[in-house]
Order: structure tokens, then C-alpha cells, then sequence
């Protein structure tokens, strides 16, 4: 009877299945990869918004006020990492602001900064207004966030197999929540943060010797804390939850589930990592890009499938699990 019982539970969630059911399922709704296709052109041949003006004079004077400085670490730290600070800015493009983060359509080219492309340069806007550049930045990651909604919640229906239709009300309900997500992360990080540059700082100020170790502790610090909430889209998009709940059950199956669950995070982000490196490989300029970029789309739209995929078979058997452990308990209450 207690074999027959210990049979019926779900099995957890194996890792290659979940892989292999999640690049299925977008192999068979291609149309789900069209929305990092598109991010990816937009950022390659539209015009790219500048803001170099803006804050070129402002980097200018604090790099004039540090050179003041007597102390020559930092004279140092200024003269090689001045090229690097300009070379940044040149290649910033404001567009790049609708790859929103956590949630938001995977790019290629948001972090390149790239500048040309096979037929020529693109158009440069240079903004030279404060107003305008925050006014601009917030458009570009409300649309961010919302086309980023729309890219998780139709994954989410395909690779679980919600049975239901698309609905302007649902899309509504889930853009509000990733907007939520996306507040409550930036709160969260920065909450974590503070205290973490301030004990970099002291131990720097004790011995500079010890920084380079303080700064890997403290992101090592910093995944530790993180890592359990990676699956709190999941429930949102999933599930119909609102942020607060689907953050606890993603907390629980990490913790329930942590060997198996460490190990698809590792492997999705060694997938999806290890294959940048061949997609970026291609010049800027050259129309090999384009293998790059419908590369990256679906490897990218694939892993997310199956983190679904792996998120519905976890949270069944974690429930499953807790509920036979709740079941037992009673009975031995029963009987005492």
C-alpha cells in the first residue's frame, strides 16, 4: 500500500526533458521569436538617440576634478579608464532602454552598442536637453516592460498549456505586475546594495589589498540572496499570481528543490551564454549578424520556455510533496 502510494507522487522535474519540451514548443510556435527579432533590427538599423552632449561636459568636469587629485592611484585610475569611459558613451544608445530588466525581450545588440551596420551609419539624435532624455527613457522602458509582458505571458500559454485565449484584460493585469516586479527588484537590489559598497569601502580603506576579494564575496553574497526569486515570473505569468506571492512560492521551490533547480539555472545560463559567444562573433557590419540575431532569439525564447516548463512540473511536485507530508501528519495525529 505504501509503495503503491510512493508511486503515485509526480516525479520531479528532470532537467533535459524540460529542455528538450521547452525548445520543442517553440520550435512548433515559431512566431514566439519575433519580438527579439524585432528589438534586434530596431537597435541595428533605426536611428541611434545620443546623449553624448549631455553628459560629455558633465564627465568632463569630474574628471577634471578628480585629475586634481594629489593622489596618484587615482591619477591612474582616471588616465586608463578615460578611454574606456568615452568609448562607452559614444556607443550608448538610448533605444537600448527597451531591453528592460528582469523582464523584458531578449537582445542581441542592447549591451554592443553597436554603430554601423551593412548599409552604412545610422542616423545619430543627439539629445541635448535633461528633460527630454528622462522623458524619452521612460517611454522607451514603459514599452520595454509592456512588450516584455506580452513575450512572457504568450510563452508562458504555449509552453504550460494554459487553455486560455488572449485577452487585453489578462495583458493588462500582467503588465501591472511586471511593472510591479520591476520596482520591487531595483528596491530590492538597491536595498542590498548600499550595505554592500559601504563594507567594500571599508575593507578597501583597511587593506586594498583585500578589495578584489571583498567585491567576489559580495556578489557571491549577492546570487545566494537572489537566486530564489528567479522563478517569481513564473507565477505571475503562469499562474495568474500577483508579485508578492508568486516571490514566496519561488523562494520555496528553490529551497525545496535546490540541487535540481541550481542546476537548470546553471545549464540555462550556460546555454544561453556559452552561445552569445558564437552569435556575437560576426562584425557589426557584416549581414551574418542576422544568423546571430535569429540565433540568439530562439536559444534565448527556448530556455525561457523551458524554465516554464520546469517552474509547473516543480511547483506540482512540490505541492504534492507537502501535501502527502500534511496527509501524514494528520493521520499521526489521528491515531495519537
Amino acid at each position: 500500500m505504501e509503495t503503491q502510494e510512493n508511486q503515485a507522487i509526480t516525479a520531479p522535474p528532470k532537467l533535459i526533458p524540460s529542455f528538450i519540451a521547452g525548445f520543442n514548443s517553440v520550435a512548433g510556435n515559431i512566431r514566439l521569436i519575433i519580438l527579439p527579432i524585432v528589438l534586434d533590427l530596431l537597435l541595428w538599423f533605426a536611428p541611434r538617440v545620443s546623449i553624448k552632449s549631455l553628459v560629455d561636459p558633465i564627465l568632463n568636469q569630474y574628471l577634471t576634478l578628480l585629475s586634481s587629485s594629489n593622489l596618484t592611484d587615482v591619477q591612474q585610475i582616471i588616465s586608463s579608464n578615460q578611454i574606456i569611459w568615452e568609448e562607452s558613451l559614444t556607443r550608448f544608445n538610448l533605444l537600448s532602454a527597451l531591453r528592460t530588466l528582469p523582464i523584458g525581450v531578449p537582445s542581441l545588440l542592447s549591451g554592443r552598442g553597436v554603430m554601423t551596420n551593412p548599409i552604412g551609419t545610422p542616423v545619430e539624435v543627439d539629445l541635448t536637453s535633461l528633460g527630454a532624455t528622462l522623458a524619452l527613457w521612460l517611454l522607451f522602458a514603459l514599452i520595454g516592460i509592456g512588450a516584455g509582458s506580452l513575450f512572457y505571458g504568450e510563452i508562458a500559454r504555449i509552453s504550460m498549456d494554459l487553455k486560455e485565449n488572449f485577452s487585453f484584460r489578462r495583458s493588462l493585469k500582467m503588465f501591472r505586475n511586471t511593472l510591479y516586479l520591476t520596482l520591487s527588484s531595483y528596491a530590492l537590489l538597491l536595498l542590498i546594495s548600499i550595505p554592500a559598497v559601504i563594507l567594500i569601502v571599508i575593507i578597501s580603506l583597511i587593506n586594498p589589498a583585500f578589495s578584489q576579494i571583498s567585491i567576489i564575496f559580495v556578489f557571491l553574497v549577492l546570487i545566494w540572496l537572489l537566486m530564489p526569486l528567479i522563478f517569481s515570473p513564473h507565477g505571475i505569468y503562469g499562474s495568474d499570481q500577483n508579485v508578492f506571492t508568486s516571490a514566496i512560492n519561488s523562494i520555496r521551490l528553490v529551497r525545496y528543490f535546490l540541487p535540481g533547480t541550481g542546476l537548470f539555472i546553471l545549464m540555462g545560463m550556460l546555454i544561453s551564454q556559452g552561445m552569445d559567444v558564437l552569435w556575437t562573433f560576426p562584425a557589426e557590419d557584416s549581414w551574418m549578424v542576422i544568423i546571430g540575431i535569429l540565433g540568439h532569439a530562439f536559444i534565448t525564447t527556448g530556455v525561457i520556455a523551458s524554465s516554464f516548463i520546469y517552474y509547473r512540473g516543480g511547483v506540482q511536485w512540490m505541492n504534492e510533496k507537502m501535501q502527502r507530508m500534511t496527509s501524514k501528519t494528520q493521520i499521526s495525529l489521528d491515531k495519537q
